[in-house]
């Protein structure tokens, strides 16, 4: 026990206490700061989850647009995909043996494996 006073009383000389209370006093400043960022980073992104937000911005973009154009986009009809392709059917013969052939391969791994 002796000893353990001893080795207490020399730590205790050799931190100063001034140093270590203004240090936490930093410390828990820094910590604040960070805290209210937080908060107003967590605000912002609320804000921008708004699902109007999307719908806003699409209609001010039109309305510049407009403005820079002079109007003259406003009487243009939407066009139409004539040439796009539209998706071809899946033939579900074709997906039932492609599922077969990776059944056999899968079969073929494992048998390699064993």
């Amino acid at each position: 026990m002796n000893k353990s006073g001893t080795i207490l009383k020399e730590m205790g000389k050799l931190m100063n206490l001034t140093d270590i209370k203004k240090n936490c006093t930093q410390f828990a400043k820094q910590m604040m700061k960070a805290g209210i960022i937080e908060e107003m980073v967590n605000d912002t992104f609320e804000e921008l989850d708004d699902p109007d937000t999307e719908k806003l911005a699409d209609k001010e973009v039109d309305k510049i647009i407009y403005e820079i154009t002079q109007g003259q986009l406003g009487g243009v009809q939407e066009i139409k995909n004539k040439g796009v392709k539209k998706e071809e059917k899946i033939d579900e013969k074709q997906v039932e043996q492609k599922d077969k052939d990776i059944d056999e391969m899968k079969a073929r791994l494992e048998q390699l494996n064993a």
